[in-house]
């Protein structure tokens, strides 16, 4: 009986096989290699893109509450001047008619001693300055605290520093209190954001303030434009801000509307 033997591969069909195995291996990386490339661009876009809607909301949210007419920009820094406080006079010292206090209706939180106080604020650099007897702002010279002696129910003097006369009259009685400056800084490629530091700093700058907290990185550039305030709307503040990150690069354009009118 004659044994039948089995027939193996010639090297010429393994080299063959070889050869199709690693075009085939070599298509299934690149299709691999493809997908990660995919997937690792687009969770790059997407952390830029919530990084970038925290950055501008948190912005918007802050330039919003700030004193009318306060805004300033300058080296990739924009600066506000939050409000503490608001509140409506009742009897307002004039320059005919100078006065040490400012008669106001109550309001829920209390004044502190050394707040500032602007009436129909129209110049950023006024209420920057020092504060003078004429002119739109005064300093408080002691706490107002409306929830005693039944403050809360009756009109009450806001004392002042000094004998203070308001050249302009607010249109809704209205007056505003501030204290410290806020700015937000472009240093390197992180957004920074600076509190604590005086009205009267030598410059906006990120080296003539305090030290700042990172609010965000990875970014190229930032333009911040104020607009004047308008009779059909109140300040504008337009913010543009280039996010990028491994390749890819994301932009955002947004408006900030300044709530308070003066």
């Amino acid at each position: 009986m004659q044994r039948e033997s089995g027939r193996g591969f010639t090297l010429i069909e393994m080299v063959i096989s070889i050869t199709l195995l690693g075009i085939v291996g070599l298509f299934i990386g690149e299709v691999i290699r493809q997908s990660f490339v995919s997937f690792s661009d687009s969770a790059s876009r997407e952390a830029l893109v919530q990084q970038g809607r925290f950055v501008t909301e948190r912005l918007r949210r802050e330039i919003r509450e700030a004193v009318p007419n306060s805004v300033i920009v300058s080296n990739d820094c924009i600066e506000i001047l939050p409000i503490t406080n608001s509140a409506i006079y009742i009897d307002l010292p004039s320059p005919s008619a100078v006065s040490s206090a400012i008669r106001v209706l109550p309001i829920e939180k209390n004044i502190p001693a050394n707040e500032r106080v602007a009436v129909y604020p129209t110049s950023a650099v006024e209420l920057r300055a020092d504060v003078v007897s004429i002119g739109q702002t005064a300093q408080v010279l002691t706490e107002v605290d409306f929830a005693v002696s039944g403050a809360m129910t009756s009109m009450v003097d806001v004392t002042l520093t000094q004998s203070s006369g308001f050249v302009t009259l607010s249109p809704a009685d209205r007056l505003y209190f501030y204290r410290e400056p806020v700015a937000f800084c472009l240093v390197g490629n992180e957004l920074l954001r600076y509190s604590g530091y005086s009205l009267n700093r030598a410059s906006l700058a990120p080296a003539s303030l305090n030290t700042g907290v990172r609010v965000a990185g990875n970014l190229t550039d930032v333009n911040f434009i104020v607009e004047q305030p308008q009779l059909q709307r109140n300040g504008l503040v337009k913010m543009e801000l280039i996010f990028e990150d491994n390749g890819e690069q994301v932009r955002f354009d947004h408006d900030a509307l300044i709530y308070n009118t003066p």
